[in-house]
């Protein structure tokens, strides 16, 4: 790794240590009043120490039945990429478009949001797919996935309107010099925008413009692949079957901890929606984000802060971490010795 991405990785790594320490701080000071209600001294009222209890007495059938699920959601994501790559002319052995996939998420939890870069790097080894082409079908699935997040939360807004409605009322209200910082940035993206398409004929001519425009060339050509794939249909199922999995991801882990074991499907349904939220927030893995978007979706159904951050951090670390570890550190060994020749 070199000293930029160290760096990048450190900074990432802080922010959500930083994040994680402020909800932990919020938590226990809640803890401890919730302590002080029911008369338990102070010095037995540790919200590290119930994260540990919580821990012994869990269920971990459960946990490792989500695990599942998780790699089962990187095994579509697979399968929905190798549609798209083969209107190109890439047909792809399914190990490496899945361990790309692996690879790709593992890289996250390290450099959030480079994990994409190094997906597409790693299908261009392995297949030959050039690597603009393998990110524009990359671009194309984020725009896919943004599509179904925005359905998955309509569906929780329909099932649970007035509680998640009365959160983000709360929570996500923006003030005037919020509101003029983001109007300039949005008029800064225009300009900017607006500058590059008069000036594209004359950027075009020189060196370093001929490599940008053969890169957003292939951009484009992975971009559209989407609409030249024959089998349109498979790729709706595929797109919908990874967000099923990431809702089982969330939702049978709550069957693990008693606390949360008697929660109805459409808290499962919200707590994605939240905790989605808190994944794409750049931390690495969405340490600290996470936990704080689940905590806070589990108190709108009654769930103590202390158990829901509680619950997240298993959910976070043995689930989500302890998954992209093993598919990650499994796909970054075999696949070179599957395309060994």
């Amino acid at each position: 790794m070199n000293k930029k991405r160290l760096l990048s990785f450190l900074g990432f790594l802080t922010l959500g240590l930083v994040i994680l320490y402020m909800v932990y701080a919020r938590q226990q000071a809640a803890y401890l009043s919730e302590c002080a209600l029911k008369g338990i001294a102070e010095k037995d009222c540790s919200l590290i120490n119930k994260i540990g209890n919580d821990l012994r007495i869990a269920k971990w059938p459960y946990f490792i039945v989500a695990i599942g699920f998780f790699i089962l959601s990187n095994v579509f994501r697979a399968l929905r990429w190798n549609l798209m790559t083969k209107p190109m002319g890439y047909p792809l052995k399914f190990v490496n478009s899945f361990g790309a996939v692996n690879i790709g998420y593992f890289t996250n939890m390290a450099l959030p949001r480079i994990g994409e870069l190094i997906r597409a790097g790693v299908l261009s080894r392995y297949e030959g797919i050039p690597t603009e082409k393998a990110f524009g079908t990359i671009i194309t699935e984020r725009i896919v996935d943004m599509i179904i997040f925005l359905l998955v939360s309509g569906l929780a807004l329909l099932f649970a309107f007035k509680k998640v409605s009365t959160y983000l009322l709360e929570k996500g209200q923006l003030n005037t010099n919020q509101f003029l910082i983001l109007g300039c940035i949005a008029l800064l993206g225009v300009l900017l925008v607006y500058i590059l398409i008069k000036s594209k004929d004359r950027i075009a001519k020189t060196a370093f413009g001929a490599k940008i425009v053969h890169f957003f060339t292939g951009l484009g050509s992975g971009l559209t692949s989407v609409l030249k794939m024959e089998h349109k249909f498979l790729f709706v199922v595929y797109s919908i079957s990874v967000w099923v999995c990431y809702f089982f991801v969330t939702y049978i882990p709550f069957l693990g901890l008693d606390v949360t074991a008697n929660l109805p499907l459409e808290a499962g349904l919200v707590t994605l929606f939240l905790g989605s939220i808190g994944m794409v927030i750049p931390s690495p893995g969405g340490i600290g984000t996470y936990q704080f978007m689940v905590s806070e979706s589990l108190v709108l159904y009654g769930v103590s802060g202390a158990d829901g951050f509680s619950f997240a951090n298993l959910n976070f670390f043995f689930v989500s971490i302890l998954g992209n570890i093993i598919v990650g550190l499994a796909s970054y060994i075999i696949l070179p010795l599957y395309n060994k020749k």
